[in-house]
């Protein structure tokens, strides 16, 4: 069979209960030790496992148990190293800390963020108190911490209505800039550059405003970029140079705003990260540049066309489109290859596209113009592009004939590539008359016209990937 993470988390935790075992016994002298547990811990949190953020507790518990008061569990067996002195190597160190927080960012329960904020007390606490470089609450415990808020926002993000969503998100924002705020007071106050925030820090947090999808909360963000390239150029510490990273959270940020700025503002953020990496290249350090521009980042500018209300977005977002392929057709290099998402985004510009007829027009031929693009480019055209060019036919064609023809054969090319999914049924639905859809459809049809979206064949679907958004 097959060795999962899982298989291989659950093996490394019984060879330390083993080991455990055999130490109290006295049946070896090789002591467990906080490194050992951190691998288990590492594994557990990784592994996917619904129950992995209680079993991350519940070893970390036993850890900060048995390092402070010994091994009282089981008093009826004959242990010869079950005191406490035998266990202080298994104390919970920052990596330990850091593990745990990141595990409750998996987990679904209401409380887990709570957990956070206890296990960030609690190392504050324990460092206070004992000094222990080991238990240090650095930039690191910070970034865990973080980046818990932001996956547990993930997880729960499911099943809400835009206002559920939208207070959710402004409450992880807030959340997640605390945390930057007491690792930067730490810093401020001690003069230790350990406390210091770095570029993920910052990065994150942008992130978390990004998610609000809110021109004040992309504001927010959009200081913190400032700050840190503020403070990098002073200070000249690459630890708050912006990444590629960051600049693409910031882009992404602006897109989902809606802000009537939006677009000129990633355009300019990618002039700006264009100079900042021919800066790189100039010093002779384009091989180590962390500021590299990426496919993402230009599909990220190109999203913030899509987004905006401006008429010419289809040719905006295909001349950044033209220039990524061009770029990549002269360089070769990976990382600047448009992906499918890449060409779905243009297609959707298109679709989104509120111009009059002349602009509609153009909107469609560059749409099918693009959808013909993904062929060339081998790639194989998915679910979402389908759906969004039946999209496209709806907004930019007037009902008849050639919206009919066009409709029908999109929708036959997806039903024998196998990508046909609900959102190309509705999608579907709105773009067909009445008479077309049903002869498409009405065989799944019952007696009183409703189409049941469970009776199509699978071969129509057989290829789409659930959860796909691109």
């Amino acid at each position: 069979g097959v060795y999962t993470a899982k298989d291989a988390a659950d093996r490394a935790h019984t060879i330390m209960t083993d080991l455990e075992e055999r130490y109290l016994r006295g049946e070896t002298d090789i002591a467990p030790n906080t490194f050992g547990y951190n691998i288990v811990l590492d594994g557990l949190h990784k592994c996917g496992a619904k129950d992995a953020p209680d079993r991350v507790e519940e070893l970390f518990n036993k850890m900060k148990k048995w390092s402070t008061e010994g091994v009282t569990e089981k008093d009826d067996e004959e242990y010869v190293n079950a005191d406490a002195d035998k266990w202080t190597q298994i104390r919970p160190d920052a990596i330990t800390y850091s593990i745990c927080m990141e595990a409750q960012g998996q987990s679904s329960e209401h409380g887990a963020m709570d957990k956070v904020e206890d296990l960030l007390d609690s190392i504050d606490a324990v460092y206070e108190a004992t000094k222990d470089p080991d238990v240090k609450p650095v930039t690191r415990v910070a970034n865990a911490a973080i980046n818990a808020y932001l996956r547990h926002g993930n997880i729960n993000s499911g099943g809400q209505n835009y206002r559920q969503s939208s207070n959710r998100n402004w409450t992880t924002a807030k959340n997640v800039h605390e945390v930057l705020n007491r690792c930067n007071n730490k810093y401020k106050e001690t003069g230790d550059e350990t406390y210091r925030p770095d570029i993920q820090t910052i990065t994150m947090v942008i992130d978390a405003y990004a998610r609000c999808s809110d021109s004040a909360a992309t504001e927010r963000g959009e200081y913190l970029f400032e700050w840190a390239l503020k403070q990098w150029r002073e200070s000249g510490d690459d630890k708050l140079k912006p990444s590629s990273r960051t600049f693409t959270v910031m882009i992404n940020s602006w897109a989902k705003s809606r802000d009537p700025k939006a677009p000129a503002k990633a355009e300019e953020l990618v002039e700006r990260m264009e100079a900042l990496y021919a800066e790189d290249v100039k010093n002779g350090n384009a091989a180590t540049s962390k500021i590299k521009p990426s496919i993402r980042t230009y599909t990220a500018a190109m999203g913030a066309w899509a987004r905006s209300r401006d008429d010419t977005k289809p040719q905006r977002a295909l001349k950044i489109l033209k220039k990524v392929s061009d770029m990549y057709k002269k360089t070769n290099e990976e990382n600047l290859k448009p992906t499918l998402f890449t060409y779905n985004i243009v297609i959707d510009a298109c679709a989104r596209c509120n111009g009059g007829p002349e602009q509609q027009a153009t909107a469609l031929k560059i749409a099918f113009a693009v959808n013909r693009a993904i062929s060339a480019a081998q790639l194989e055209p998915n679910h979402i592009t389908y759906s969004t060019l039946l999209k496209a036919a709806t907004k930019l064609l007037p009902p008849g004939d050639q919206r009919n023809e066009i409709v029908k054969a999109v929708f036959d090319k997806c039903t024998k590539k196998g990508f046909v999914d609900v959102n190309v049924l509705k999608a579907l639905e709105q773009a067909a008359d009445r008479d077309m859809y049903y002869t498409l459809m009405g065989f799944a049809a019952d007696r009183n016209g409703y189409v049941h979206f469970d009776e199509i064949p699978n071969d129509w679907s057989k290829n789409v990937q659930k959860g796909r958004r691109y």
